[in-house]
């Protein structure tokens, strides 16, 4: 069996990667996804790096990013939307996969279309509650769409869609990461780890700046900023901010553009509370890992899916919101006083939090039922 996949959600797709080489030695993958994960300033996505680390081919294909309601700009994305068609076409002649996976983002409507025309079973993955344009519009040509929350299945027609969960990386899970070794701090204070994801997030890092020496009385802190593009560097930036600060606090304050998987699962398990947006996928490790955070809902997700995924971990007891329009030094300061003095009280909600376990495994096997039997046996 050879399966391609897109991931515009990385991490889940990079989870189902894992359990297949663990599992299914003789399943065959291929990766299509960007190189950039802004095309404007070529800010470098992490794609090809986490993928290729794990011994997989992979493919890059530039393509077009279409915005509900942004109909002028939409139709200046045409020209570059059946190039990555054409382009898809080509992929799926040169790898010969036996199906399409999708994990969601905007190469998935290209591939999923060509998928469709050359006629490879379609197999959807949705994480979120509120569902992303694309994945809702290859949802259509599927064979099968995995949901994560109920919350989604309207989205989709209701004969197609099975409902597995979303999928955990297996590293987070290790118990016996060590200790990262950038991580010199000898403090006893409890580590708070703010991150704003790959792509860094221009407000989080600003208010941080605005309020990293106050936050350092009270916590040591790991803070992964987001990767550098051609127009601008956050860790340039933040450590030249952490020079002025007084080298007891510097030695609290680590910065890193990127923390990997083997570190993220340490900082997991030790961290006392975060500070992060709300994706679907960060929720989910969140409340893996029974950790205390504060939420900055990305405002204009689709459908507000980040607010929703916010308030449902709120409404648990686990997390505190702030939007972003009441996001201030002090509103910070105030959230972060609360989950310090009732930490233990938000770990025990968190504890009382449920989701749906072996969803590598269900979506596995949802993909098998959609093949020939004598390909199968092939594999």
């Amino acid at each position: 069996m050879k399966i391609l996949i897109t991931g515009g959600h990385l991490t889940p797709a990079l989870a189902f990667i894992d359990y297949l080489q663990t599992t299914q030695k003789n399943v065959k993958i291929v990766f299509v996804g960007r190189e950039f994960a802004r095309e404007k300033d070529k800010q470098p996505a992490r794609e090809r790096e986490a993928v290729e680390s794990r011994g997989i081919k992979f493919v890059p294909i530039q393509a077009a990013k279409f915005q509900t309601g942004a109909w002028v700009k939409n139709l200046l994305q045409l020209p570059l939307f059946f190039a990555s068609f054409f382009s898809a076409l080509r992929i799926l002649s040169q790898q010969q996969p036996d199906v399409f996976l999708s994990f969601g983002g905007y190469l998935s409507l290209p591939m999923g279309l060509a998928s469709w025309i050359v006629n490879k079973p379609i197999v959807v993955h949705e994480q979120t509650r509120a569902v992303g344009l694309s994945n809702q519009l290859v949802g259509q040509l599927a064979k099968k769409v995995a949901i994560s929350f109920t919350d989604s299945q309207p989205y989709f027609p209701t004969q197609k869609t099975v409902l597995t969960g979303n999928l955990l990386r297996q590293q987070l899970t290790s118990k016996n990461q060590p200790k990262p070794a950038w991580l010199t701090s000898s403090s006893e204070l409890p580590i708070l780890y703010i991150t704003g994801g790959s792509q860094g997030s221009e407000v989080i890092n600003s208010i941080l700046s605005q309020t990293i020496h106050k936050i350092l009385k009270d916590w040591q802190v790991i803070h992964q900023c987001g990767t550098a593009s051609q127009e601008r560097s956050y860790l340039a930036e933040l450590e030249q901010q952490r020079a002025h600060l007084s080298a007891n606090l510097k030695s609290r304050y680590a910065i890193r553009e990127w923390v990997t998987e083997q570190e993220l699962a340490w900082i997991y398990q030790h961290a006392a509370a975060a500070v992060s947006r709300a994706g679907a996928n960060t929720i989910l490790e969140l409340t893996y890992s029974r950790l205390p955070a504060i939420l900055i809902p990305l405002p204009f997700s689709r459908n507000q899916e980040q607010l929703k995924n916010a308030e449902n971990l709120a409404n648990s007891g686990g997390a505190i919101v702030i939007a972003q329009s009441h996001l201030t030094p002090n509103s910070l300061l105030e959230a972060l006083h609360t989950i310090r003095t009732k930490n233990q009280a938000h770990r025990r909600k968190l504890e009382s939090v449920h989701y749906l376990k072996d969803a590598d495994k269900k979506l596995f096997d949802l993909i098998k039922k959609l093949l020939p039997a004598q390909r199968e046996k092939k594999s």
